[in-house]
């Protein structure tokens, strides 16, 4: 697997280096990293409910791995975010990513896992330093009040929804290996989903 990926990942900065325009390759990077996310949120709130006895896995079985992919998530959502600042965009598309940013905080809460909350704290002082040095202390604080009025609603939808959907779906789903087993859930029968090493 490493020669494999050496060469597939050889190949993507041999291509990277010789395009005209490079940043198109990092935009459709950056897609595909948000659509994954949403794929992911999808299924998480359709079929892997809150286990009252642990912390969030999403859609690993455990909660470490799930909050290292949410924090690269985060990374391409907060540059994204840069980005339409310091271009002034204004419309519903800008709206929709500070809705997907919060979401993906309110996900990485539920993990509990130290060393991705830290990571994610440092990522968003980075990111007001570099609001305040390119746009002024005006900018930081729009999109400190437009992130403030959010986060409430925001993560409040998320957990109404990992608790009542899987439910009224009526097929929550569990992995063998998850780290916490919903024995003590109130969600009924689970399907049982073997993992395969």
């Amino acid at each position: 697997t490493g020669y494999a990926q050496l060469t597939v990942w050889g190949f993507c900065f041999f291509i990277w280096n010789n395009m005209k325009q490079p940043q198109k390759l990092l935009r459709a990077f950056s897609k595909v990293v948000r659509l994954s996310f949403l794929i992911g949120a999808a299924f998480c709130l359709l079929c892997r409910p809150e286990v009252e006895t642990g912390r969030y896995l999403g859609i690993f079985y455990n909660p470490n791995p799930f909050a290292n992919y949410l924090i690269v998530v985060s990374a391409v959502q907060l540059t994204q975010i840069l980005d339409n600042i310091q271009s002034k965009k204004r419309n519903w598309k800008q709206f929709w990513l500070y809705i997907e940013f919060l979401m993906m905080c309110s996900f990485l809460w539920k993990t509990q896992t130290r060393g991705a909350l830290i990571a994610l704290l440092v990522q968003v002082i980075v990111a007001m330093f570099y609001i305040v040095k390119k746009n002024g202390y005006f900018a930081w604080l729009k999109w400190g009040v437009c992130m403030m009025i959010l986060v409430v609603p925001v993560y409040m939808g998320v957990t109404y929804g990992l608790a009542t959907i899987p439910e009224k779906v009526g097929k929550p789903i569990t992995l063998e290996r998850d780290v916490y087993q919903p024995e003590d859930n109130a969600l009924g029968s689970l399907f049982q989903i073997e993992a395969y090493a």
